[in-house]
């Protein structure tokens, strides 16, 4: 992070893995991997990128599941993120919101919750928290929210929940893991850009750990 003062210097972009473990009731758990990218425009502005891929099984454990019988979750979002507080050398407190579009597709097995398979598309609103102890080592609180808009006969409504526990190994890279939770109700509907007499197709919570890396260049 720039040093407190150096107004000509700006956080630099970073990129981020993720692989998830993610569990949906008794019967849907399987992993998911993420990577998402942060662009800065300016010292307190970004562009952020990222993609999700989440393969749920009934019984992935004693791996004889086939691709047809996975749920299946693509989830991409483009954001614009301003930090309104920290993001300096010794911050102990960062605060940015963000505010873009989500793209969301679920395939469904034949055994599973019947979903359309039509792309959805939502705005999508965020927080993002950060408490630091002794500069490199930190709690990242996130909370993210789609808005769901019927822009193709069917919508996602989707709460993004994390904690973050993240450890600076050097300047350019740092490790972290936490915990994830969403909150995912998907609806169709007759026809588009209506709001009445939607039908829900999905109405659950996925939750599960994480660990990844943070690439800064």
């Amino acid at each position: 992070m720039p040093s407190e003062g150096d107004d000509a210097a700006w956080t630099p972009p970073e990129l981020r893995f993720d692989l998830l473990y993610l569990r949906m009731d008794d019967a849907w758990r399987g992993g998911a991997s993420a990577l998402a990218l942060d662009v800065p425009l300016s010292d307190a502005d970004s562009v952020c990128l990222s993609y999700q891929l989440a393969m749920l099984g009934t019984d992935p454990i004693e791996g004889d599941t086939h691709a047809d019988d996975l749920l299946r979750w693509q989830r991409s979002t483009v954001d614009y993120k301003r930090r309104l507080f920290g993001y300096t050398r010794h911050a102990s407190f960062d605060l940015a919101v963000n505010a873009g579009f989500e793209i969301d597709t679920f395939n469904a097995p034949g055994e599973g919750p019947p979903l359309d398979l039509t792309v959805r598309f939502s705005p999508h609103l965020g927080v993002e928290l950060a408490l630091w102890e002794a500069e490199a080592f930190g709690l990242i609180l996130h909370a993210g929210k789609s808005v769901p808009l019927n822009l193709s006969g069917v919508s996602a409504d989707i709460t993004d929940l994390s904690a973050t526990f993240r450890l600076d190994i050097s300047n350019g890279l740092s490790i972290h893991a936490g915990y994830r939770v969403y909150l995912v109700r998907l609806k169709v509907y007759g026809e588009r850009y209506v709001h009445e007499h939607g039908r829900d197709e999905l109405d659950e919570t996925l939750a599960g750990p994480f660990l990844g890396i943070d690439l800064r260049f």
